[in-house]
């Protein structure tokens, strides 16, 4: 793999020699990183996603807002599809998505469930989806993260005002995905991608801390912390 990424590097900058702003650069890092998660061909031939995910989210004061412990199954190959559902008896529900909307059941009631089985598709699926239509990559050159990583800078913008912005930060030596910061109106969250393990072909990120910062990424609190477990691609 290493000769093949050195082969698509090598292809990109040279392509990239006429380009005038930082859209093809960023198109670059961000191909290398495909390359070091698995590969783009490895990636589209999947079928299925399936893991057990756990969350808990905090309050700025350090006490626990809520946590859930859920399976996701995503069927992704050609029609988007699956389900999440809680394997917490305490709290058992179930989301159904196909057709574009997502339906969570709870014991007496039926909301909408559209947002969260959509999140946890594009989450799962980074840096693939960096590549998917109307997406707007930027490069912004090379930083240093608090755990002195020197990392590139990709800033991806997704079309409108009320879209969320991401700064992706990627080790500058192997391309992998080390953290995130979304900007979500009017809040920060920096993500730290702090266990990343190869599955199944595959590189995941199965220990995950977000953190509630300002724009440069001044910790104000630990917002959330990710666990996944029971990982299967197919």
């Amino acid at each position: 793999m290493k000769y093949w990424v050195t082969f698509i590097s090598l292809l990109v900058i040279v392509s990239c020699a006429n380009d005038q702003g930082n859209t093809c650069k960023a198109k670059q890092i961000v191909d290398l990183a495909i390359e070091a998660h698995g590969g783009m061909e490895h990636w589209k031939n999947l079928e299925t996603l399936q893991f057990k995910k756990k969350t808990v989210l905090y309050n700025a004061d350090g006490s626990i807002e809520r946590s859930s412990l859920e399976r996701h199954t995503l069927h992704q190959k050609d029609t988007l599809h699956g389900q999440i559902v809680s394997v917490d008896p305490t709290q058992p529900y179930t989301t159904q998505f196909a057709d574009g909307k997502g339906h969570k059941v709870l014991a007496d009631t039926t909301v909408d469930g559209t947002n969260a089985f959509l999140s946890s598709h594009f989450v799962v699926n980074q840096p693939f989806k960096m590549l998917d239509p109307g997406v707007e990559l930027s490069y912004l050159g090379l930083d240093t993260l608090a755990n002195a990583k020197v990392v590139d800078v990709v800033k991806a913008f997704y079309g409108t005002e009320e879209d969320d912005v991401w700064w992706f930060y990627f080790d500058v030596d192997s391309h992998v995905l080390l953290a995130t910061l979304i900007y979500h109106a009017p809040t920060y969250a920096f993500v730290d991608n702090e266990k990343i393990e190869m599955i199944d072909g595959m590189l995941w990120n199965t220990e995950r801390t977000t953190y509630r910062t300002d724009s440069l990424r001044n910790v104000e609190f630990v917002r959330a912390e990710f666990v996944y477990s029971e990982i299967a691609c197919r």
